[in-house]
């Protein structure tokens, strides 16, 4: 496999599940789960460590620190290890249930490995059954290693929610005049916005736009 292939050459492994514990209600990878299954495997002869958030922080930082030092081959671990994990050695990561992650989720958690020489792989597995939006998801992923790219990409297949309330994806009505996913466009209204509040702050001299804004905007404008 992938996994004793790159253990065998002396790298260590990222192995990421979603959940903590195993759930009746959804069918998706744990961490106890996955790491007991790996214990009962030929693969018990190396290091295998779980880590996850409800441990204490001082166990956290132990194993951590175990895993800068190579005292660990595989490390079996909650999307807790997706920022501020530098480990060089790192050469594969496997992200199960990937279709529990968003884009910029599994690009964080990709970007686990590949820090030091070797070469690396990212591994993604994900349930038989996925809808359409989340093989999009996983298409983006294959297709880019761009931060800002895949977060376009993110934008619309998850569409941009409401600009002043509380959804934070889908498409809303309000979106009347202009298309939230023209980049270009909307670069070039924000530049036009910002050099109109720059000469008239409370729009005093614009009463129509000013009125529309007032009618239009939940959100606390303070436009005098």
């Amino acid at each position: 496999s992938n996994l004793e292939e790159e253990l065998k050459k002396g790298a260590q492994v990222f192995y990421v599940c979603p959940h903590i514990d195993t759930s009746e209600k959804i069918e998706v990878s744990s961490v106890t789960q996955e790491y007991q299954k790996l214990l009962d495997t030929h693969l018990s002869k190396y290091k295998i460590m779980l880590l996850h958030g409800r441990m204490k922080i001082d166990e956290k930082q132990k194993i951590m620190e175990k895993l800068r030092k190579g005292q660990i081959d595989i490390l079996v671990s909650t999307p807790i290890i997706e920022v501020g994990v530098d480990i060089p050695n790192a050469s594969l990561i496997v992200i199960n249930s990937a279709e529990r992650f968003g884009i910029s989720q599994l690009h964080q958690l990709r970007g686990r490995v590949g820090r030091g020489d070797r070469e690396s792989k990212c591994i993604i597995v994900s349930s038989d059954e996925i809808n359409e939006l989340t093989e999009k998801r996983m298409m983006a992923l294959v297709k880019s290693n761009d931060g800002f790219a895949l977060s376009e990409e993110d934008l619309k297949i998850r569409g941009p929610g409401e600009i002043d309330k509380t959804k934070q994806s889908g498409w809303s009505s309000e979106y009347r005049l202009a298309d939230p996913l023209d980049f270009d466009l909307i670069r070039q209204v924000n530049s036009e916005a910002e050099s109109l509040i720059d000469k008239d702050p409370t729009l005093n001299l614009h009463n129509d736009l000013k009125k529309v804004l007032k009618n239009a905007s939940t959100a606390d404008i303070n436009l005098g």
